[in-house]
């Protein structure tokens, strides 16, 4: 029950973020799923995305995700920000990175 609580306040936490911006800028949100290499455990998670700088090349991307972890709960809250590459389509290339607490 504890890690519903954690997880219900940082997601509160995560769209308090997202309103200040949200209020100038066309916010998105950002759905995902996957699963960790190192430890083979898969995750879901969710955020928001916005640009920060030239239109269409910096992005912030507060999110969250949960792990499924045999034993325990792990979570992980990170501020992500990422620069789009100029690319033809179909293909979206990306760099970026940012803190993260697990």
């Amino acid at each position: 029950m504890r890690a519903t609580g954690v997880l219900t306040f940082l997601t509160v936490a995560l769209l308090a973020m997202a309103a200040a911006p949200a209020a100038r800028a066309d916010v998105d949100i950002d759905l995902r799923a996957g699963i960790y290499t190192d430890g083979s455990d898969g995750f879901l998670g969710g955020g928001v995305l916005w640009d920060v700088g030239q239109k269409g090349s910096w992005y912030a991307n507060p999110n969250l995700e949960y792990v499924f972890v045999d034993n325990g709960d792990f979570f992980t809250i990170n501020g992500d920000v990422h620069y789009d590459f100029k690319v033809d389509a179909p293909f979206a290339v990306w760099g970026g990175g940012g803190p993260a607490i697990l």
